[in-house]
């Protein structure tokens, strides 16, 4: 876990006000370093390394298909659950049930 000297604290979402909360909790740092490349170069590489490696060499995807479907499904059921917090205003229709437009298009890809 990143942040284990962090305590727990009860998330408010909202001010009383009713206008949405920022983060207020007090992290504790902890700086390290390291050797950095040429990062845009080393990530292409990377991916097309990875790329060939599949198509050529019969190796596995790093990242799946699947595991990119699961990602898109928790987003999908973060907006679900707080529309209030998804980009745009939120449409009922009969063909996304109260869903907002983001989730319908994110779900279509699950």
């Amino acid at each position: 876990m990143l942040f284990v000297d962090t305590p727990r604290r009860p998330i408010d979402m909202f001010n009383p006000d009713g206008t949405p909360a920022s983060c207020k909790e007090t992290l504790t740092w902890h700086e390290g370093s390291w050797e950095q490349g040429d990062v845009v170069a080393s990530m292409g590489t990377a991916f097309y390394e990875m790329l060939y490696n599949t198509l050529a060499c019969g190796k596995e995807l790093e990242v799946t298909p699947q595991q990119v479907r699961r990602q898109i499904a928790v987003i999908a059921q973060c907006y679900r659950q707080n529309p209030r917090f998804a980009a745009g205003p939120i449409r009922q229709t009969s063909a996304n049930s109260g869903s907002h437009p983001l989730v319908a298009s994110l779900l279509q890809l699950v």
